[in-house]
């Protein structure tokens, strides 16, 4: 059996929260890394350490790491979309949480490796281009993968292309939707159009839609 590796990345006084809230969307055997366990390791085990990477020690600075184990299946996956739900729900009722990363390893785990774009943006004038670019450096640090025009090509062509890379989603910033501060978002599979505000929620507007979107037929209901 292949197994999902799932770490999450988080500050050390929000351990306990997040701990608890991954028990109550089914997960169990956390394994918890903090700075002070790397620094401990090295106090105790100096007589094997002629040197320590900078890089590693930064990397550990201010931080702890939530590590557990999910089945590569259908049950594993429900699970991951109930975690992942419950890490926006994190930051939609806490934003002074900070970053919360999550990433994950697998051996054999096709479903790790994207084989499509989660967003496409069609922009129509610079002032779009402007607010894609703004919408995907965003969207890209919580992980999706996002495309947007930089040739100026033809809202025709940008329709072919966001096609030909298989995108989930679609979103068109045109001169109406920067005006009125709203947007649809569409389903590219069903068609489905979610209106969206293009404000500071967009970003948790949009994983929301995404995560739910994306084990669609695999999640059971979910309530936090």
């Amino acid at each position: 059996m292949n197994w999902i590796e799932v770490h999450i990345d988080t500050r050390p006084d929000r351990l306990d929260d997040l701990c608890a809230r991954l028990e109550a969307a089914g997960v169990t055997g956390l394994v918890i890394d903090d700075e002070a366990d790397f620094k401990d390791f090295l106090e105790n085990n100096h007589q094997y350490w002629d040197y320590v990477d900078d890089q590693l020690m930064q990397e550990k600075k201010g931080l702890c790491r939530i590590t557990f184990y999910l089945e590569d299946s259908p049950d594993g996956y429900n699970t991951l979309a109930r975690v992942r739900m419950a890490l926006s729900r994190v930051k939609q009722e806490h934003p002074e949480y900070g970053r919360l990363l999550l990433t994950m390893e697998s051996q054999g785990c096709d479903f790790l490796e994207p084989n499509h774009c989660d967003l496409y943006i069609a922009t129509m004038d610079p002032e779009g281009v402007s607010r894609a670019m703004q919408y995907a450096n965003l969207l890209r640090q919580e992980g999706f993968w996002v495309e947007y025009d930089l040739l100026g090509r033809s809202f025709k062509s940008q329709m072919k292309y966001a096609d030909k890379i298989g995108t989930s989603y679609l979103l068109v910033l045109g001169e109406n939707e920067l005006t009125t501060g709203n947007a649809n978002l569409k389903n590219m599979k069903t068609g489905e159009q979610t209106p969206l505000l293009l404000d500071d929620s967009f970003v948790d507007s949009f994983t929301n839609v995404a995560m739910y979107g994306m084990f669609d037929g695999v999640m059971d209901e979910i309530s936090f």
